[in-house]
């Protein structure tokens, strides 16, 4: 990634201890940056060597993203226009690609947040009517508690009128 920095020097070392370490790139990231380390040192064939290379690879989009817009920028700076034209049009594609993904995942989003507030109503309902039936309870429950209490007092207020006439 000394490359991308524009880091000429730690690119250089970096590229060396590769070579001696016999590594070999297999994927999207290792050749981007290899071709940007070639881009660096102003050796374009090889760059563009490598950013083809990834175009090839059937890893990430963002990859052949990123090899296509240099390529484009790498034949308008040289003059080459039919080339850049034709890098141009496979970046489209891929920007149209990569932008459907991100609507797809968008609308995932969406989709799962109005299912989560959907979930979130009906708790809400839930509780409430769980709330009122407590209530309703309870009402019923103080209602039949006064009645009882109001009867209990009507019949011993009538039971000592009783015993009241008959001790007089």
């Amino acid at each position: 990634h000394f490359s991308k920095w524009r880091m000429k020097t730690q690119a250089q070392q970096c590229y060396s201890l590769s070579k001696k370490k016999n590594i070999k790139p297999d994927f999207a990231d290792a050749k981007l940056s290899i071709a940007e380390y070639f881009l660096l040192m102003e050796n374009a064939d090889s760059a563009i060597y490598y950013f083809r290379s990834v175009l090839n690879m059937n890893e990430n989009h963002e990859g052949k993203y990123s090899a296509n817009r240099l390529l484009v920028n790498l034949y308008n700076q040289s003059g080459n226009k039919k080339l850049a034209a034709f890098y141009a049009d496979k970046f489209i594609r891929i920007c149209d690609t990569l932008d459907l993904g991100k609507r797809q995942i968008q609308a995932a989003t969406v989709n799962n947040k109005f299912k989560y507030y959907q979930d979130e109503k009906r708790e809400r309902e839930l509780e409430n009517r769980e709330r009122q039936y407590k209530l309703t309870a309870l009402g019923i429950t103080v209602a039949a508690t006064i009645i009882i209490l109001l009867l209990t007092i009507v019949i011993l207020y009538k039971r000592n009128a009783r015993i009241r006439i008959l001790l007089e």
